[in-house]
């Protein structure tokens, strides 16, 4: 099993993202995050789960609209989840490298 470590980048995201969608219901807005941590919740067991995104050193699971980045560290036995961007913006641009 895999120890999942979540970036401030990833948490400001989740802020943001939880911020954003109460405009339309707190409920609503609360479900689309529990659906985004059960998401990455199974990258402890399946921590390949992911896509790789070509040319970069990251991974990604989609949790629709979004996409949950993480950096996989085999060595060490842990994932480190640090974004969620909404999948029709532009990540690329957004992803540091």
């Amino acid at each position: 099993m895999y120890y999942l470590k979540f970036s401030e980048d990833f948490k400001k995201d989740v802020a943001g993202i939880h911020e954003y969608i109460s405009k339309d219901g707190v409920a609503i807005a609360n479900e689309q995050i529990r659906k985004m941590r059960e998401k990455a919740k199974k990258l402890k067991d399946f921590p390949k789960l992911g896509k790789v995104l070509e040319g970069t050193k990251y991974r990604f699971l989609v949790s629709k609209p979004y996409l949950i980045f993480y950096e996989l560290f085999e060595d060490k036995k842990y994932v480190e989840i640090v974004r969620v961007i909404d999948g029709r913006r532009n990540y690329m641009k957004l992803l540091k490298f």
